[in-house]
């Protein structure tokens, strides 16, 4: 951990390397169903996706304490990859050419590591819901490049943040739900690169990057489409419109800033066989395509399909699986609850080019929470 941790405090710079979309929050349980949250709701996450989906939550829950939301994310590759770094990394500065040689596997891959948690408290009443919650996070990337150009040979990014998150939904009649929120952000970004002039050579000026500070707001709604076609009622179709982060997230020296996106989703919720609670979700995010001036306007990278169902929930335990599809790469997970204490596991892959299925990064996910 010590040489991991002299990799990220190694000279500043940031290349252009990803596409990927930065996101605030990335909930194990929503990852699962393939990030489809925006007409699902239902959990404090519903901050990050849209504060109308609190009205989501079960009538009976009333008050709901996450004290511990823990979580911890990495790719698929990550450890092969530290591994191979942490019993190279002499060669640095006696032998360039086996340390590239011995890392040439990973070569080009993106290597992903984060944790975080999020306490919140959320209650539940005959008409409105309110929820309030800190998130606190830390997420670095990995690039070997490789190579003794511009690119230098081992490229990292690191972000922190911690956000106070709060919103609050209200039933306007029984079909419509409305919902705002706020978060106030603060975090900072740093890039890293071992960037050798020629074998031996380890540069060792230092530039900082800048902190990010900002208040945004969010808006949206949940609609019930049976109350207008009565044809409808045995699926329960919901439709969710978001206003996500009204005002927009500048984050200096990062590879995108986050705009203000406006999304859209529907979920069904059919009566089917052997399992309960089945919903199917579909959800477009960012459909004014914000993100095009740094990103890309792919829409396989901004359509979201998603399906889960409890195989067996009480007042004690459950048990729910999920699948999904997310940047066209295939999600599954699993969530199992026991008293106070939930466990959840999901994979997915994160899109680090610039269309679907350029460059995956295969990652999973555990969360462990606590609370009542």
């Amino acid at each position: 951990m010590r040489k991991l941790l002299i990799l990220l405090s190694l000279p500043l710079f940031l290349a252009a390397g990803s596409y990927e979309y930065p996101m605030l929050y990335k909930d194990t349980r929503v990852m699962a169903r393939g990030g489809t949250d925006i007409a699902i709701g239902g959990e404090a996450s519903a901050l990050f996706s849209n504060p109308a989906g609190l009205a989501a939550m079960y009538l009976e829950e009333d008050l709901e304490l996450e004290i511990v939301n823990f979580g911890v994310g990495l790719s698929g590759g990550f450890l092969g990859f530290y591994t191979t770094y942490n019993e190279n990394a002499d060669l640095l500065a006696t032998d360039t050419e086996a340390f590239i040689d011995a890392m040439t596997p990973h070569k080009k891959s993106n290597f992903h590591l984060s944790t975080n948690d999020f306490t919140s408290l959320s209650y539940r009443g005959e008409e409105f819901a309110l929820s309030i919650g800190l998130l606190a996070g830390i997420e670095a990337n990995f690039i070997p490049h490789l190579s003794l150009g511009a690119d230098g040979l081992i490229e990292a990014h690191l972000r922190t943040l911690t956000i106070l998150a709060m919103g609050a939904s209200y039933d306007v009649t029984y079909d419509l739900s409305v919902g705002v929120g706020a978060k106030i952000i603060n975090g900072f970004n740093k890039a890293a690169s071992i960037n050798l002039v020629s074998t031996g050579s380890i540069p060792s000026d230092f530039t900082t990057l800048g902190d990010y500070t900002a208040v945004v707001y969010d808006v949206g709604a949940l609609y019930f489409l049976d109350a207008l076609i009565e044809e409808l009622r045995p699926f329960e179709p919901l439709l969710g419109v978001s206003v996500q982060n009204i005002g927009g997230i500048s984050m200096p020296q990062f590879y995108a800033d986050i705009p203000m996106t406006v999304n859209v989703g529907l979920t069904l919720r059919p009566v089917l066989p052997l399992f309960e609670d089945w919903r199917f979700a579909v959800d477009y995010i960012d459909v004014l395509n914000a993100y095009d001036a740094k990103l890309d306007a792919d829409i396989f990278k901004r359509l979201r399909l998603g399906m889960t169902a409890n195989v067996f929930r009480n007042d004690i335990v459950q048990l729910a699986g999920s699948f999904g599809a997310y940047n066209s790469a295939p999600t599954f997970g699993i969530q199992a609850r026991w008293a106070v204490l939930e466990l959840s596991l999901a994979t997915y892959a994160e899109e680090i080019g610039a269309f679907a299925g350029q460059n995956q990064d295969r990652r999973y996910q555990l969360s462990i929470v606590t609370g009542f």
